[in-house]
């Protein structure tokens, strides 16, 4: 018995790492594990939100080299994007 409201909870969003172009340490086959994005993405929430930001779940699905699949609730959206 499923409820519509707890169905529609969570979205997805993949995300990329986009290093400096003038970045010569940064290897071309650049591969960030599940860790390392959660770190970042950590830190820039923090950044831009304080402790609200740390609140906010989010979830790596996924990692493909230098993109994650992320999962985050609806209600933090607008927190994130």
């Amino acid at each position: 018995m499923g409820d519509s409201e707890d169905e529609n909870v969570w979205s997805y969003y993949t995300l990329e790492l986009i290093p400096e172009q003038d970045s010569s340490i940064v290897p071309k086959d650049l591969k960030v594990d599940e860790v390392t994005w959660q770190t970042y993405i950590r830190s820039a929430l923090q950044k831009y939100h304080g402790l609200f930001g740390l609140a906010i779940t989010v979830e790596v699905v996924k990692t493909m080299d230098n993109r994650a699949m992320v999962r985050l609730q609806n209600e933090d959206i607008q927190l994130y994007i």
